[in-house]
């Protein structure tokens, strides 16, 4: 729209408004799902590109339960249809995850039990 218009001042300020919310508040998932519905299934505009990261640094940040809890549309935009916009999310999330450190530990380091257990049934 900034393009077809010239208004580049004006979509920057409506972006760094927009911004400045997110600081306090979380990004409702369905505003993305408006986002690329109405202008395109692709990250090639701040906006929508915006709300990528943003919601990449939130779930990387509180976690993928409370995420998926507070937006219910996102699980459904996960598994169904085919969105482009999946695969920026994913390299998002990667992004945001590999700026942590690896906070979680290497699972091939960790103490964690990754081996195949057996359950018995209880024999009568």
């Amino acid at each position: 729209l900034a393009l077809h218009y010239r208004a580049f001042d004006l979509q920057n300020q409506i972006m760094d408004r927009y911004r400045g919310y997110h600081v306090k508040n979380a990004v409702v998932f369905d505003d993305l799902v408006w986002m690329i519905n109405r202008i395109a299934d692709k990250v090639d505009n701040a906006m929508t590109s915006y709300l990528i990261e943003q919601i990449a640094y939130e779930i990387t940040d509180g976690g993928f339960p409370k995420y998926e809890q507070e937006n219910l549309g996102f699980t459904t935009f996960l598994q169904t249809g085919e969105r482009l916009t999946r695969r920026d999310l994913f390299g998002a999330i990667a992004r945001h995850a590999h700026a942590s450190g690896g906070k979680l530990g290497d699972p091939a380091r960790t103490g964690a039990d990754w081996h195949v257990t057996l359950e018995l049934e209880d024999a009568d």
